[in-house]
């Protein structure tokens, strides 16, 4: 059974071994340490936000408070309500305008939340009392904006209010809005106040790698500043009176987080000083252990093709490898030996077998042809007696095989396919047909003596149809390598009909590599040599094959192939 699929090199041995008792060890250690320290710092880093945020929050909350008492005072103090009525017991407008506008400023103008402050009362809507900030960087709406633009949606957000506080985001602006009532409670003004944003909210700009801040009151944001498009943001809400603020604020990460990274380079640094550790192992074991084997095994490799001249250095530093080298160098040596001597004897056996297989070629064929030119001579003496015979002298030397060679040009092996085509036309005349296709270029290339005229006469012999016609094609082809030298010679013999079932039985036995006992005719021992010889002189890949075409025609197919050279 072959393992060679469950088999691994030593090489990859020694690796799978360093990497699951050395390397990923190691590496599981410095990941989870680094994991560890990573988790430790990004928690510490979350909760100095969360801590800076609250911080900020809660500031936030403390002035948006401020604010809201501040504007209780346009309720609970007299003074507003006291102006207010004397201006209904008879007093006149410029003495109410006067009145109220200095009450606004004593409490509102100097106060830092407030960019403007607004009243109106709800007997007179179209009468609006302000003041402003002193501050010189107010950025708030100018008083006819707020009339036209933003005072409509006061009134409408103060009708809900009764005596509560709300806050309005309108404009990309921030009101703070209250009713001012009476004694009894009843509204008798409206007051709102722009808010200074940036003064109410600007602590969020202290939380820890501050970026941007949005603000949103009852889920409508009102305020935006700075880069709000980190994508990293956090958040915190406050609850002020019946709503909420909900505060988010966008940090730089890469700086939140630059203590972390600097622990995830330390980490890989050191991982990173582990590779060549691990590169001088695998150096030393490919040097000295796996690379020595590895040429040990390549070497034996080529002795298993054939090549028993092959050495492998030795002289390393390590005995065991040094002992392995020398004797396997001895062991090749003795081997090449020993393949000299076999060789030898191989060489005078096979032509051994060659001249027995030449000598069995059936004595048959001549007994028709005497029997023909017997008849013809009977008749009477002409000139295609003479050709007979000429014929039959061909056929006769290639037969004797006085010259001693095994291998003829394909020309020559070709002529005595003429010789005995030209018999058999005679034999057969109008009931035999015979045709050829051949390649002129490989007619010196040279092929064993009569391995084509034993299956010419074989399909000579069983390829008459039923009116008892006889027709046979030949071709011969070769195929070349890339250098232009013919590798493989084929010659097709094609002759009509199919073999029996009985007759494939009798092909195959005829066909196969072992020696059996069986039909002792000529034909089928002239099959059976021209088979054999090709595969003794030219290896597995050369032979006799024998199939059947779509057409009803059985196509003998002789292979020679050349590409190793052959044994001759």
């Amino acid at each position: 059974m072959n393992n060679n699929s469950r088999q691994h090199t030593l090489r990859g041995e020694i690796m799978r071994m360093l990497m699951l008792f050395w390397f990923i060890p190691l590496l599981t250690i410095l990941l989870v340490l680094m994991f560890g320290a990573s988790t430790r710092i990004s928690r510490q880093t979350l909760r100095t936000l969360s801590v800076s945020m609250k911080q900020a929050t809660e500031i936030c909350s403390l002035r948006i408070n401020d604010c809201i008492k501040a504007s209780r005072n346009a309720t609970y103090l007299p003074e507003l309500r006291d102006i207010y009525s004397e201006y209904e017991a008879g007093g006149d407008k410029n003495s109410l305008y006067n009145s109220v506008t200095l009450f606004l400023e004593e409490q509102y103008k100097f106060n830092p939340y407030f960019e403007m402050t607004v009243l109106t009362f709800n007997d007179s809507p179209d009468d609006i009392y302000y003041t402003r900030s002193e501050s010189m960087e107010r950025s708030g709406a100018s008083l006819s904006e707020l009339r036209r633009d933003i005072w409509p949606d006061i009134k409408l957000y103060a009708k809900g209010l009764d005596t509560r506080v709300g806050f309005l985001c309108a404009k990309d602006r921030m009101y703070m809005v209250r009713n001012v009532v009476d004694k009894h409670f009843e509204p008798i003004a409206i007051i709102a106040m722009e808010l200074d944003r940036n003064e109410i909210f600007g602590s969020l700009t202290s939380v820890w790698q501050y970026q941007g801040m949005s603000v949103w009151y009852d889920d409508a944001l009102c305020y935006t500043s700075g880069n709000t498009d980190s994508g990293y943001r956090i958040y915190e809400q406050s609850r002020i009176e019946d709503a909420y603020f909900k505060y988010g604020v966008d940090y730089d990460r890469n700086g939140a987080f630059t203590e972390r990274r600097s622990i995830s380079l330390a980490f890989a640094t050191l991982l990173i000083m582990t590779i060549p550790l691990l590169y001088g192992i695998i150096s030393f074991t490919n040097k000295r252990i796996t690379g020595p084997i590895s040429g040990l095994a390549l070497a034996s490799k080529e002795i298993a093709g054939g090549d028993f001249d092959v050495r492998v250095a030795a002289n390393t530093d390590i005995r065991e490898i040094d002992d392995l080298s020398v004797n396997f160098n001895l062991m090749s040596e003795k081997l090449k030996e020993q393949f000299e001597r076999i060789f030898v004897e191989e060489i005078a056996l096979r032509d051994a077998n060659i001249h027995a297989l030449q000598s069995q070629i059936n004595p048959h064929f001549l007994n028709n042809t005497l029997e023909i030119i017997n008849w013809e001579t009977r008749i009477a003496g002409n000139e295609k007696v003479s050709q007979m015979i000429e014929a039959l002298s061909t056929m006769l030397e290639a037969t004797l095989d006085r010259s001693g060679r095994p291998l003829i040009p394909l020309r020559e092996e070709l002529s005595y396919v003429k010789a005995y085509i030209f018999i058999i036309r005679c034999r057969f005349g109008q009931s035999f047909e015979y045709s050829e296709e051949t390649d002129d270029s490989i007619m010196d290339e040279l092929v064993p003596r009569l391995v084509v005229q034993p299956v010419i006469e074989n399909a000579v012999e069983h390829g008459a149809d039923a009116e008892g016609k006889r027709r046979v094609f030949m071709s011969a082809g070769a195929t070349r390598d890339v250098d232009g030298k013919v590798s493989l010679i084929e010659i097709r013999i094609v002759n009509k009909g199919v073999p029996t079932s009985g007759d494939w039985d009798k092909i195959k036995k005829l066909l196969s590599t072992e020696d059996e006992p069986g039909d002792n005719r000529s034909l089928s021992i002239g099959i059976r040599n021209v088979n054999k010889r090709l595969q003794i002189m030219y290896g597995g890949s050369s032979g006799l094959s024998i199939t059947t075409d779509s057409e009803g025609n059985t196509v003998n197919t002789i292979r020679i192939d050349t590409s190793g050279g052959g044994v001759v």
